[in-house]
């Protein structure tokens, strides 16, 4: 049975979930213009990172370039396009050392429920927040076991940092026949390389084509695996340079390394923005470009075979290879791609709809990530559950009738850094000015049916698809409308009304009473 421990001595001024680029990001924002605040970091990791902790499968990096991945305050100080999971992991640490917060990260912390207190005579309003202790993943080591300790921490102002996605589990579909497989299943998000150790010379078939199954096939292939990626339907792959030219070229002319990765930064999200216009608006000039580049690797046939998808650039994310390691590794590894569709798995490999069967040791399910809001918690007011999918997310930031409570969303057609910064400068925007009124409490308030509603996460990717309906909402119109689109949301997070459709202090604790429950409560926002 768990045991509690309820701290009641004081109230933190903010409490962040996740010590990923989000929350470190946010951390970083909190000690120059807060530095008088009692603030903590907890996370449910065994390490800061975040995403770059949970995944250690062969290859894993970002599928941003790190000009504007990275932080916007510290130079990332390696040469690659893209980075390695183990250097942005290091890279973060290092952050969160400069800015002196290191001893305010809780790892192995879970936070299973977020509660709001409408009144307290001693306190005032305030969140509660039970996390718990001694966690690790794996879907079979779940934080309510029977040796876990629940602490009841008291926070003014909450921030889940924590991401979209389950850190325990990635999506495993059932493949017919995998019980006679006679070799090992394992999905990508449990790759632990202590455990897998050589694969050289291991036959290993990819079950995906998204950022993984491109991270994996030229990884494997280079540590000697036979490798193949096993596709149903191709994905959109663009070659990039091996190293950022963008960034060398401005350090080169502005010697202030600061500067000169500001600028670089501008530089790519302003590239890589009008990139995205031009595969809206021009789909086949992009696409053109994209096999342009694979010709340098690949046949015609081959590009049309598994490198075409049936639907638009951006209509989900264009996967990253840089020097065009997945091409090089097909011309120059024996690597393979095949499109196909699975019939079912057997003793010695997956044997395809036609007949044909891959033989493989080790079939690696890169099948996506199970969506996964607010890092699982769940949110109550005053005990009483909140329907989230009835809620609608404001600026992209904060969540209707919550008071106090935001979250980082990143794009998922660039960089999620350049968002996660945005969110952290407009929330520092908008507790400068409650200070400055002295108000404690601010709440968005839906206006109801006059704003039309939409799902949160516009993009066609399956665990998107999967998810929707677990998540907030999103408006037609400012200050509901959450876009992809830096240039566009950037003028309203840094420079918007701070003021509009929100509501302070105890009008904002009212909003909250009238939030409606999982049970049915009174519908103050109507539902789809």
């Amino acid at each position: 049975m768990s045991t509690s421990d309820t701290t009641t001595d004081h109230v933190l001024d903010l409490l962040i979930v996740g010590a990923g680029i989000a929350g470190i990001d946010l951390a970083h924002h909190v000690v120059s213009e807060f530095p008088g605040w009692n603030w903590r970091i907890v996370d449910s990791n065994d390490d800061i990172g975040g995403t770059w902790n949970t995944f250690t499968y062969p290859g894993i990096r970002s599928d941003s370039d790190m000009a504007s991945f990275a932080l916007p305050y510290k130079p990332w100080p390696h040469k690659g396009t893209l980075g390695d999971g183990e250097h942005i992991r290091e890279y973060l640490r290092d952050a969160a050392r400069e800015d002196g917060f290191l001893q305010r990260i809780q790892l192995n912390t879970w936070v299973k429920r977020i509660n709001y207190v409408t009144s307290d005579a001693v306190t005032g309003p305030h969140w509660e927040v039970t996390t718990v202790q001694a966690w690790r993943h794996g879907p079979d080591d779940r934080p309510d076991a029977p040796e876990t300790v629940e602490t009841v921490t008291r926070a003014r102002r909450v921030h889940l940092a924590c991401g979209y996605y389950d850190h325990r589990a990635g999506f495993q579909p059932y493949f017919d026949g995998q019980e006679d497989f006679t070799g090992q299943l394992v999905h990508a998000q449990q790759w632990r390389p202590e455990e897998q150790g050589d694969v050289t010379g291991r036959r290993i078939v990819i079950i995906g084509s998204g950022a993984t199954a491109v991270t994996l096939l030229p990884a494997l292939a280079e540590d000697g695996a036979q490798v193949t990626m096993l596709q149903r339907t191709p994905t959109w792959v663009a070659a990039l340079p091996r190293f950022d030219t963008i960034s060398t070229i401005w350090r080169t002319l502005i010697p202030n390394r600061r500067a000169a990765h500001k600028v670089a930064r501008v530089n790519h999200i302003t590239r890589d923005m009008v990139q995205w216009y031009i595969a809206k608006g021009a789909p086949f000039v992009f696409s053109g470009f994209l096999h342009a580049l694979q010709l340098l690797w690949l046949s015609p046939a081959q590009i049309r075979r598994d490198f075409t998808p049936p639907y638009r650039p951006w209509d989900q994310r264009v996967c990253k290879a840089p020097g065009g390691d997945i091409f090089a590794a097909i011309k120059h590894r024996g690597a393979k791609v095949v499109t196909a569709t699975i019939d079912r798995l057997v003793p010695e490999g997956v044997r395809l709809t036609d007949g044909t069967v891959l033989e493989a040791d080790t079939v690696i399910a890169a099948t996506g990530l199970q969506l996964q809001l607010f890092g699982g918690a769940g949110i109550t007011v005053d005990g009483q559950p909140v329907d989230l999918s009835r809620t609608v997310a404001y600026r992209g930031v904060l969540v209707s009738g919550l008071p106090n409570l935001s979250f980082t969303v990143g794009y998922l057609n660039q960089s999620w850094t350049t968002r996660a910064d945005l969110t952290a400068r407009y929330l520092v925007r908008l507790w400068h000015h409650m200070v400055n009124r002295g108000e404690k409490v601010a709440a968005p308030v839906f206006p109801g049916d006059e704003v039309g509603r939409r799902p949160l996460l516009e993009f066609e990717a399956g665990y998107i698809r999967r998810s929707q309906h677990i998540t907030p909402r999103q408006g037609d119109r400012s200050p509901w409308l959450y876009r992809q689109d830096y240039l566009r949301e950037w003028p309203e997070l840094a420079r918007g009304d701070l003021t509009v459709e929100m509501v302070f202090d105890d009008a904002a604790v009212d909003v909250a009473r009238a939030l409606p429950s999982v049970a049915g409560r009174s519908a103050g926002v109507p539902s789809t």
